[in-house]
C-alpha cells in the first residue's frame, strides 16, 4: 500500500507502510512463521524469510514476540488437528519403533517372514527392506523362492525421544544449568546478574509455550 504525503512546499513524496496479514503480522514475520514450522530452526527460518544480514537477531526477537508467539501457536495447533498429531499419538508412535522384537519377523521355526505376514505395528518399524528373488531346483522341478532382509528403526534413539517428551531429562538438565549459571553469576555485578537471570526466566517460559503449544 502506498500512501502520499505532501509536505509545504507542495511537493508529494511516497510514504511506504508495509501491509500485515489477517493475524496481525507482516509479511516477513508471517513467512517467518511459515518457515519456522518446517524445521523449527529459527535462525534458518529468518534466512528462509528473506533476513540476509541478521538472522540470529531477528529470530530472537520474534520468538519473544508474544504476537508471534501465539501465530505459531494458533498455526501449529491448527496443523495437529489437521494431521491427528498430538502428544499421546507421537508417544505411540515412538512406542513402535522403541518396543519392536526380531522375533516378531520370524515364524515358529525362526524363518523370516515375508512382508506381508508382519503384523502392522511391527511394520512400522522397519526402515529399510530387501526382497531376493531366486529359483530353486532345475528343469521342470524348478521353482520360484525368495528371502527377506529387513533393518529396523534406532530403537535407543526412539526410546531417549520417549524420555524427552515426558520430560525425563529436565531436572538434570536444570542442574546442571544451575551449576553452570551459578558460577557466570558469582562473577558479575549484582544487578547485572539479577537482569540476566530475569532475560533467562523469560526465554525459558517462551520456549515452554512454544513446546506446549
Amino acid at each position: 500500500m502506498v500512501k502520499r504525503k505532501k509536505r509545504r512546499s507542495n511537493q508529494v513524496i511516497p510514504e511506504v507502510v508495509e501491509l500485515t496479514t489477517m493475524d496481525g503480522l507482516t509479511s516477513i514475520e508471517d513467512r517467518f512463521v511459515d518457515e519456522y514450522l518446517i524445521d523449527l530452526n529459527p535462525i534458518e527460518a529468518a534466512q528462509r524469510a528473506g533476513i540476509d544480514a541478521t538472522p540470529y537477531y531477528w529470530s530472537g526477537k520474534w520468538l519473544h514476540d508474544s504476537r508471534i508467539i501465539a501465530v505459531i501457536q494458533k498455526r501449529r495447533n491448527k496443523i495437529g488437528k489437521k494431521y491427528e498429531v498430538s502428544r499421546e499419538r507421537c508417544i505411540e508412535n515412538l512406542s513402535k519403533l522403541a518396543n519392536y522384537n526380531l522375533q516378531d519377523f520370524q515364524d515358529g521355526n525362526g524363518k523370516v517372514l515375508p512382508l506381508q505376514q508382519i503384523d502392522r505395528d511391527a511394520a512400522f518399524a522397519l526402515t529399510r527392506v530387501k526382497k531376493k528373488e531366486f529359483t530353486i531346483g532345475t528343469g521342470e522341478d524348478a521353482g520360484a523362492g525368495e528371502e527377506w532382509d529387513y533393518w529396523g528403526a534406532d530403537k535407543k534413539g526412539a526410546n531417549q525421544e520417549i524420555l524427552k517428551i515426558l520430560g525425563a531429562y529436565e531436572k538434570h538438565n536444570k542442574l546442571s544449568l544451575e551449576l553452570t549459571l551459578g558460577g557466570i553469576f558469582k562473577n558479575l555485578p549484582p544487578e547485572i546478574a539479577e537482569a540476566f537471570r530475569s532475560k533467562l526466566i523469560e526465554a525459558v517460559s517462551q520456549k515452554k509455550m512454544l513446546e506446549a503449544g
